[in-house]
């Protein structure tokens, strides 16, 4: 029995569990899956299973129809990350194509083999060109995510303004902000970028204090 509960109770969720009289000798049990804030979607979904039956009966098949009952919430919760998985990526290639870029490079998951190459081969060499050059868009977040050295990021930055637009300018500025705040890189090359590409002072953007006015 616990095995079954084992295989319904949602990650950081509960089980709730309703025991009632249905008449005479039978008892409604219901069982529902609770998920917690962050699925919240999902538990205006879902729907309760309920059986009913007298405990003898219930001895002899509830466990069954709860096994059943634990698959179709998997396919459920599975089916729902494919529909919010797909509806993001429907979002993002409207969101490239308002913005001037390309929806076609804006499907697909990171290539962790291309993300290496581009993080690790020289700017400008072959190997970096071909792979920058069809890498989709969630390739190149995740090689924004690792890269500290400017001269490779500013292609990254290049190449994905192609696919998503104006939303590229904003994972630059996002990058560049944390590689300053966290004094990796060339800090003085990074501070000059993020003036240079924002068009605002270090002491604008808050990442410096501003100096007092003498007068």
């Amino acid at each position: 029995m616990f095995e079954v509960f084992d295989a319904l109770v949602p990650q950081g969720g509960t089980l709730a569990i309703s025991v009632s009289r249905a008449d005479g000798e039978r008892l409604t049990v219901s069982v529902l899956p609770r998920f917690s804030e962050v699925g919240d979607h999902k538990n205006a979904l879902l729907k309760p299973i309920t059986v009913k039956g007298t405990p003898a009966e219930l001895n002899e098949f509830i466990v069954s129809e709860l096994a059943g009952f634990a698959q179709d919430v998997a396919d459920f919760d599975s089916t729902l990350e494919q529909a919010r998985e797909q509806l993001r990526q429907q979002g993002k290639a409207a969101r490239a194509k308002a913005g001037g870029g390309n929806p076609d490079r804006t499907q697909g998951e990171a290539d962790e083999a291309q993300v290496e190459t581009l993080c690790q081969a020289l700017p400008g060499s072959d190997p970096f060109k071909e792979t920058l050059g069809k890498a989709c868009s969630a390739t190149l977040e995740a090689a924004f995510a690792k890269v500290e050295d400017l001269a490779v990021l500013r292609p990254l930055a290049t190449e994905l303004k192609k696919i998503v637009g104006k939303e590229a300018d904003g994972y630059f500025e996002q990058r560049l902000t944390a590689l300053y705040k966290d004094g990796k890189g060339d800090k003085s090359a990074v501070g000059k970028e993020l003036e240079k590409i924002t068009g605002k002072t270090l002491a604008d953007l808050g990442l410096k204090a501003k100096q007092a006015s003498m007068f």
